[in-house]
């Protein structure tokens, strides 16, 4: 027994030290990460579920994502024509609205493009995405479930533009983010792009005025998601303990 363990041991500490002299490379980093990515994929059947169409994952000449985030993708849940399944390769791309899964059979993996009439939800980077019917203000499609209380809503359109430079000759491609923020509260859908649009839906609370002085919630750009969530999560919470 102890001789077994003893090689063991050798073995382990051989193992690391050929681990340690060896420098990986981002390709070989990459070529592991797409290998465990196909093996975790064959085992989860996502493509007995999922439909659709071939998506290329890049841009020739962008020079940044058209992607929520991050450029790689995700592990996320995702609910599809009516089906939670807990792990999927996940991407959403913000410029053409679509959300892109890694659809895995027994010959293939390739990224695709999904049907997002038949997504309820999905979650993202810890950031849930449902499904929203049109109604007089806001459009149907995906929206981020920003906050979600006893009182009221906030719902988040998170989109990109696609601009288009040429220096010298040269094409490059910008995605650059513009999100819209939508409130539901007792008095209906609301867009909001700051203070005034805000108190606006809540029908000019003075309550809501105090608790925004009170706690110095800005709105300006850089910091106006911020303060939006800020400020609505904060009211619910008031309205529901009073």
């Amino acid at each position: 027994m102890l001789k077994y363990s003893t090689l063991i041991a050798v073995l382990i500490f051989s193992t690391f030290k050929c681990y340690s002299q060896v420098e990986l490379t981002s390709l070989d980093i990459l070529n592991k990460r797409k290998n465990q990515v196909r093996k975790h994929h064959y085992n989860s059947d996502v493509a007995k579920v999922i439909t659709g169409k071939k998506y290329p994952l890049r841009y020739l000449s962008a020079i940044n994502s058209q992607f929520f985030r991050t450029d790689e993708p995700e592990y996320s849940s995702l609910t599809y024509d009516g089906i939670k399944l807990d792990s999927v390769e996940l991407q959403y791309d913000l410029f053409s609205q679509k959300i892109v899964v890694l659809l895995e059979s027994k010959k293939t993996a390739e990224y695709v493009s999904i049907d997002t009439d038949k997504v309820s939800e999905f979650l993202l980077n810890d950031c849930l995405f449902v499904q929203v019917k049109q109604d007089s203000v806001m459009k149907e499609g995906m929206y981020q479930l920003a906050f979600d209380g006893q009182e009221s809503s906030l719902f988040i359109k998170r989109k990109k533009r696609r601009l288009e430079k040429i220096d010298a000759g040269k094409m490059t491609i910008i995605f650059r983010s513009f999100d819209e923020y939508y409130v539901t509260n007792e008095y209906g859908s609301f867009k909001v792009s700051g203070k005034k649009d805000l108190l606006s839906a809540f029908n000019n609370s003075e309550q809501l005025k105090s608790l925004i002085k009170k706690r110095k919630i800005k709105f300006s750009k850089k910091v106006k998601e911020n303060g939006i969530i800020s400020a609505v999560s904060l009211f619910d919470s008031e309205l529901t303990s009073n």
